[in-house]
């Protein structure tokens, strides 16, 4: 059996290590990425079963999509300037990341990292736009408590990041609003 002080000197390294984990699984096969995450799903479960509250600071808490939503629109409602909307060739376009350090919507619930798997390629994170649906296995290049949530849920949030007359210089637009209300009805079940 297990101390109290080990079980909370692991507790204390359960972010950082799932973190660089998931940075180091782009460099390897689908297959062994596959093997990763059902060991630490698996991992998760037993601990659950056998430690119970003890490991309760040590288990990632999965985010609902109502959190994620509501954590979005006041991020970017409190201040509209945090959108990672750049302009290039006449055109605002969003960034997963920008060279000021600004997210988009998706980029701010991955993990920290200059490149993405994006079509195929591990790119830089600041030249591609955030166009959800080319991103390589987005679960995985999601922080542990973001994941399990479908693409099209990520497309519609990111879509609510990308439009300029959801957000005034003061907050969230009455538009803005509306698409709030929309995305918690949708998915706030």
């Amino acid at each position: 059996m297990h101390s109290q002080e080990t079980i909370q000197e692991i507790g204390g390294y359960e972010s950082s290590l799932d973190t660089v984990a998931c940075e180091l699984l782009q460099y390897v096969t689908p297959e062994t990425k596959q093997l990763y995450y059902a060991f630490s799903k698996a991992l998760q479960s037993d601990l659950r079963e056998k430690f119970g509250n003890v490991f309760k600071n040590f288990l990632v808490a999965q985010k609902t999509r109502k959190e994620i939503i509501l954590e979005t629109a006041a991020f970017y409602g409190e201040d509209p300037s945090r959108r990672a909307v750049v302009q290039e060739d006449s055109r605002a376009k969003c960034r997963y990341l920008t060279k000021d350090g600004r997210k988009c919507a998706v980029g701010r619930c991955m993990i920290e990292g200059e490149k993405i798997a994006y079509a195929g390629m591990h790119c830089p994170a600041d030249e591609v736009d955030a166009s959800v649906g080319d991103l390589d296995d987005l679960d995985n290049q999601l922080l542990p408590e973001y994941r399990g949530h479908d693409i099209y849920f990520w497309n519609e949030l990111q879509e609510f990041h990308d439009t300029d007359w959801h957000f005034a210089d003061t907050g969230l637009s009455l538009v803005g609003q509306q698409a709030l209300t929309y995305l918690l009805e949708k998915y706030a079940k």
